[in-house]
């Protein structure tokens, strides 16, 4: 006879599926899960991104960013910066507390995690777990605004003001929900003039908005990734991502678009990233996580979150 798994039926990874080993000029994903800056941090949905110069370990809240923006010229390391991301909430979240919506209009860098969908991936019925496509976007934008609006119904009927304290006070919580859209410019910049792709790009980008301004207060909080600074990130973009990671850049122009301030054109690259939240900046080397150490992580997501026998 099968039952449903339950919330503590899951144990979390273990970072033995973890590469130990240092490679010059890399930080390790395990050395930043590892550290007592993420073990001990206390928050609801911790990241660890990486290391100072100093070698301190840079971890941060993002259910009190509330959303993040990652930007910066292609091949510098904001698809890294994602994988440390989810590989922080994989390790620190079970399957009911978090959910992954995931976007990803070239349809590459996010392969590696359908394997989660059935546990921590929540995707629209009968579609694929990985958002490719304007259309599918926007259909699973709006739905995401219909969740965000059902779960205001619900924190006033439980006479709460935010998620954390309605999971304190009803036995069915709410799981966390973290959108995360790889190069969003390609889903809110009209591919073509005809009205429907202009309509269709005007919604995800009314959607995108609408969640970034109510979404904290009922945990659905949003990651944009861009290598296009100068055609995505609008004013009523920057107004509501106020954390923000920059890596290089190619102009100074395209710094100040992101940071307000030049900079990032003169990162190195390859990771060397300026994290700016609080009207603070902060310089680091992002952590590494390996296609190798991804499929670890995600083959024992999924072979450990089936039905358990009883």
């Amino acid at each position: 006879m099968k039952k449903e798994m339950t919330a503590t039926d899951y144990q979390l990874p273990s970072l033995d599926l973890l590469d130990e080993c240092v490679t010059e000029g890399k930080v390790t994903m395990r050395s930043v899960l590892s550290d007592e800056a993420f073990r001990n941090s206390g928050a609801e949905l911790p990241v660890a991104l990486g290391r100072t110069p100093g070698d301190k370990a840079v971890v941060f809240d993002l259910a009190k960013a509330p959303d993040l923006l990652i930007a910066g010229a292609t091949k510098q390391g904001k698809t890294a910066a994602i994988h440390a991301i989810v590989a922080s909430l994989l390790y620190s979240k079970r399957p009911s507390e978090l959910k992954l919506v995931l976007l990803d209009p070239k349809g590459c860098e996010f392969s590696s995690y359908k394997r989660l969908s059935g546990s921590y991936i929540a995707s629209m019925p009968g579609e694929e777990p990985v958002v490719q496509t304007a259309a599918h976007a926007d259909k699973t934008l709006a739905a995401l605004c219909l969740e965000m609006e059902h779960r205001y119904e619900l924190l006033s009927g439980a006479h709460t003001r935010n998620i954390r304290t309605y999971n304190a006070r009803i036995s069915k919580t709410l799981p966390y929900i973290v959108t995360i859209i790889d190069e969003y410019a390609d889903l809110t910049i009209p591919v073509r003039r005809d009205k429907q792709s202009v309509n269709m790009s005007h919604n995800i980008t009314e959607s995108i908005i609408r969640l970034a301004q109510k979404g904290r207060a009922v945990g659905i909080h949003l990651i944009l990734t861009t290598q296009r600074p100068s055609g995505g990130i609008t004013g009523l973009i920057k107004a509501n991502f106020p954390t923000r990671i920059a890596v290089r850049t190619i102009s100074t122009t395209d710094s100040r678009i992101i940071l307000d301030t030049p900079g990032a054109e003169r990162l190195a690259g390859s990771g060397d990233m300026i994290f700016q939240t609080g009207g603070e900046d902060t310089r680091l080397q992002g952590a590494y996580i390996s296609p190798e150490e991804i499929d670890r992580l995600t083959s024992y997501v999924e072979s450990h979150t089936v039905s358990s026998i009883g």
